[in-house]
């Protein structure tokens, strides 16, 4: 949801603002099953408030920081790619000294040794 909004807001930075009218726009860069939950909207912040209250899924925190606690470097990843899953996977946590402790913890241990 936070992808199409995003999506949506960089679109109409592009339009001239004066006139525009948010919600026919929204309504016309949307697919027709999510218009279908839109159609008796009234205003865009409406709109926007239903679609959020459709399409975001709770977050289960409690999970999100298993799947940080379990996340080991897969063979063959770099460091980058695994620091980037890593901070993908620490959005969810809320609690950002979670990052720091598994990226020390997670390494590849034939990197370990490299070092």
């Amino acid at each position: 949801m936070e992808t199409l909004i995003q999506n949506y807001s960089n679109f109409l930075a592009v339009l001239p603002t004066e006139g525009l009218d948010r919600l026919r726009v929204l309504t016309n860069f949307v697919s027709p099953r999510i218009y279908g939950s839109i159609a008796d909207c009234t205003t865009f912040d409406d709109a926007i408030q239903t679609l959020k209250a459709l399409y975001t899924k709770p977050s289960n925190e409690i999970f999100a920081r298993h799947l940080l606690a379990t996340r080991w470097q897969k063979s063959g990843e770099n460091l980058d790619e695994f620091l980037q899953a890593l901070k993908t996977l620490s959005k969810a946590c809320n609690h950002g000294r979670s990052l720091v402790f598994r990226f020390g913890g997670g390494l590849d241990r034939a990197q370990k040794g490299a070092r």
